[in-house]
Protein backbone atom coordinates (compact mmCIF):
# COMPACT_ATOMS: atom_id res chain seq x y z
CA UNK A 1 0.00 0.00 0.00
CA UNK A 2 1.41 3.83 -1.05
CA UNK A 3 0.68 6.91 0.98
CA UNK A 4 -1.01 7.86 -2.84
CA UNK A 5 -3.42 5.08 -2.92
CA UNK A 6 -4.53 4.83 0.48
CA UNK A 7 -5.45 8.95 0.91
CA UNK A 8 -9.33 9.05 1.03
CA UNK A 9 -10.90 11.42 -1.32
CA UNK A 10 -12.00 13.44 1.86
CA UNK A 11 -8.70 13.78 2.73
CA UNK A 12 -7.45 15.04 -0.71
CA UNK A 13 -10.26 17.34 -0.83
CA UNK A 14 -9.10 18.62 2.88
CA UNK A 15 -5.46 19.02 1.57
CA UNK A 16 -6.45 20.84 -1.54
CA UNK A 17 -9.31 22.89 0.42
CA UNK A 18 -6.44 24.24 2.95
CA UNK A 19 -3.79 24.67 0.82
CA UNK A 20 -5.11 25.63 -2.59
CA UNK A 21 -8.44 26.65 -2.63
CA UNK A 22 -8.30 28.86 0.48
CA UNK A 23 -5.70 30.62 -1.46
CA UNK A 24 -8.10 30.95 -4.25
CA UNK A 25 -10.99 32.11 -2.17
CA UNK A 26 -8.82 35.13 0.05
CA UNK A 27 -7.54 36.24 -3.11
CA UNK A 28 -10.92 36.39 -4.90
CA UNK A 29 -12.41 38.18 -1.53
CA UNK A 30 -9.53 40.87 -1.40
CA UNK A 31 -7.93 41.49 -5.05
CA UNK A 32 -11.09 43.90 -6.12
CA UNK A 33 -10.31 45.88 -3.31
CA UNK A 34 -7.22 45.92 -4.28
CA UNK A 35 -7.18 47.12 -7.91
CA UNK A 36 -5.04 50.79 -8.26
CA UNK A 37 -3.21 50.18 -4.80
CA UNK A 38 0.39 49.32 -3.72
CA UNK A 39 -0.91 45.95 -2.35
CA UNK A 40 0.90 43.30 -1.36
CA UNK A 41 -0.54 39.18 -1.98
CA UNK A 42 1.71 36.68 -0.35
CA UNK A 43 1.19 33.60 -0.63
CA UNK A 44 3.46 30.36 1.42
CA UNK A 45 3.78 27.34 -0.12
CA UNK A 46 6.65 24.85 0.22
CA UNK A 47 9.62 23.31 -1.47
CA UNK A 48 7.20 20.38 -1.55
CA UNK A 49 5.41 22.21 -4.09
CA UNK A 50 8.54 21.93 -6.61
CA UNK A 51 9.41 17.78 -5.68
CA UNK A 52 7.38 15.06 -5.57
CA UNK A 53 7.86 14.30 -1.72
CA UNK A 54 7.49 10.79 -1.19
CA UNK A 55 4.78 10.07 1.16
CA UNK A 56 3.19 12.97 0.70
CA UNK A 57 1.87 13.36 -2.40
CA UNK A 58 -1.46 15.15 -1.54
CA UNK A 59 0.79 17.75 0.26
CA UNK A 60 2.71 18.00 -2.29
CA UNK A 61 0.11 18.15 -5.17
CA UNK A 62 -1.47 20.56 -3.21
CA UNK A 63 1.50 23.62 -2.68
CA UNK A 64 2.46 22.90 -6.72
CA UNK A 65 -1.13 24.01 -7.27
CA UNK A 66 -1.02 27.20 -4.72
CA UNK A 67 3.11 27.79 -6.51
CA UNK A 68 1.55 27.60 -10.37
CA UNK A 69 -1.49 29.83 -9.47
CA UNK A 70 0.77 31.75 -7.68
CA UNK A 71 3.30 32.82 -10.43
CA UNK A 72 -0.32 33.32 -13.00
CA UNK A 73 -1.76 35.58 -10.56
CA UNK A 74 1.57 37.40 -10.18
CA UNK A 75 1.10 38.59 -14.32
CA UNK A 76 -2.61 38.93 -14.02
CA UNK A 77 -2.88 41.39 -11.39
CA UNK A 78 0.59 43.71 -12.02
CA UNK A 79 -1.25 46.14 -14.31
CA UNK A 80 -3.13 47.21 -12.06
CA UNK A 81 -0.29 47.68 -9.48
CA UNK A 82 -1.03 44.79 -7.65
CA UNK A 83 2.37 42.63 -6.14
CA UNK A 84 2.42 39.11 -5.85
CA UNK A 85 4.95 36.74 -3.71
CA UNK A 86 5.00 32.99 -2.80
CA UNK A 87 6.90 32.11 -0.11
CA UNK A 88 8.40 28.49 -0.15
CA UNK A 89 9.78 27.62 2.94
CA UNK A 90 11.51 24.28 3.77
CA UNK A 91 10.87 21.82 6.89
CA UNK A 92 9.96 23.86 9.84
CA UNK A 93 9.76 22.71 13.53
CA UNK A 94 8.20 21.50 15.16
CA UNK A 95 6.98 19.75 11.62
CA UNK A 96 3.91 18.22 10.24
CA UNK A 97 4.73 14.65 10.29
CA UNK A 98 2.90 12.95 12.81
CA UNK A 99 2.18 9.40 14.76
CA UNK A 100 -0.87 9.79 12.96
CA UNK A 101 0.06 10.63 9.85
CA UNK A 102 2.23 7.49 9.72
CA UNK A 103 -0.58 5.68 11.29
CA UNK A 104 -1.52 2.32 9.31
CA UNK A 105 2.21 2.42 8.07
CA UNK A 106 4.47 0.50 10.48
CA UNK A 107 4.38 -2.77 8.28
CA UNK A 108 6.14 -0.68 5.10
CA UNK A 109 9.13 -0.11 6.50
CA UNK A 110 9.78 1.59 3.19
CA UNK A 111 7.19 4.47 4.37
CA UNK A 112 7.75 3.91 8.42
CA UNK A 113 11.74 5.14 7.47
CA UNK A 114 10.81 8.00 5.02
CA UNK A 115 8.26 9.85 8.26
CA UNK A 116 11.39 9.14 10.72
CA UNK A 117 13.68 10.98 8.33
CA UNK A 118 11.15 13.74 7.71
CA UNK A 119 11.09 13.80 11.54
CA UNK A 120 14.17 14.09 12.28
CA UNK A 121 14.66 16.64 9.67
CA UNK A 122 12.10 18.91 11.05
CA UNK A 123 13.48 18.59 14.53
CA UNK A 124 16.20 20.11 12.97
CA UNK A 125 13.78 22.93 10.63
CA UNK A 126 13.77 26.34 10.27
CA UNK A 127 11.89 28.20 12.92
CA UNK A 128 8.64 29.34 11.91
CA UNK A 129 9.21 32.75 13.25
CA UNK A 130 11.75 33.22 10.31
CA UNK A 131 8.89 32.40 8.08
CA UNK A 132 6.96 35.27 9.49
CA UNK A 133 10.13 37.54 9.40
CA UNK A 134 10.30 37.24 5.13
CA UNK A 135 6.44 37.70 4.82
CA UNK A 136 7.00 40.90 7.15
CA UNK A 137 10.12 41.73 5.01
CA UNK A 138 8.04 40.89 1.63
CA UNK A 139 4.73 43.03 2.68
CA UNK A 140 7.56 45.93 3.75
CA UNK A 141 9.41 45.83 0.61
CA UNK A 142 9.03 48.59 -2.71
CA UNK A 143 9.96 45.75 -5.04
CA UNK A 144 9.22 42.36 -3.47
CA UNK A 145 10.74 39.33 -5.62
CA UNK A 146 7.99 36.83 -6.68
CA UNK A 147 9.65 33.91 -4.93
CA UNK A 148 10.87 33.53 -1.18
CA UNK A 149 12.60 30.31 -0.64
CA UNK A 150 13.13 29.88 3.92
CA UNK A 151 15.68 28.09 5.14
CA UNK A 152 19.00 26.09 4.20
CA UNK A 153 16.79 22.84 2.71
CA UNK A 154 14.73 25.38 0.34
CA UNK A 155 18.06 26.35 -1.66
CA UNK A 156 18.88 22.79 -1.70
CA UNK A 157 15.95 22.05 -3.34
CA UNK A 158 16.38 25.40 -5.70
CA UNK A 159 19.75 24.19 -6.50
CA UNK A 160 18.48 20.02 -7.34
CA UNK A 161 15.58 21.53 -9.45
CA UNK A 162 17.56 23.69 -11.27
CA UNK A 163 20.41 21.78 -12.31
CA UNK A 164 19.47 18.21 -11.90
CA UNK A 165 17.47 15.90 -14.50
CA UNK A 166 13.98 14.95 -13.62
CA UNK A 167 15.46 11.33 -13.04
CA UNK A 168 18.26 12.81 -11.24
CA UNK A 169 16.37 14.51 -8.74
CA UNK A 170 13.75 11.32 -7.79
CA UNK A 171 16.82 9.03 -8.01
CA UNK A 172 18.37 11.60 -5.22
CA UNK A 173 14.86 11.67 -3.33
CA UNK A 174 14.46 7.84 -3.42
CA UNK A 175 17.91 7.33 -1.71
CA UNK A 176 17.22 10.40 0.80
CA UNK A 177 14.28 8.62 1.68
CA UNK A 178 16.16 5.39 1.51
CA UNK A 179 13.69 3.98 -0.59
CA UNK A 180 15.45 1.03 -2.12
CA UNK A 181 16.59 0.21 -5.98
CA UNK A 182 14.28 -2.25 -6.21
CA UNK A 183 11.56 0.05 -5.71
CA UNK A 184 13.04 2.59 -7.95
CA UNK A 185 15.56 0.78 -10.55
CA UNK A 186 13.16 2.06 -13.26
CA UNK A 187 14.70 5.53 -12.50
CA UNK A 188 17.57 6.37 -15.26
CA UNK A 189 19.99 8.83 -14.17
Amino acid sequence: QTWAMATTEADAEAQMATNFHGVVRMVRHCVPAMVGTTRRIVTIGSIGGRIGLPYNSMYSASKAATMVYTDALRMEVAANGVKVSLVEPGDLKPGMVNAAKAEGFDANVHAKGAFDIMRAEEAAGTDPAVVARTVAGCVRSLHPRGRYLVGPDAWLVEVLTRLCTYPMREYFLASHYRIPPRHNAWIRV
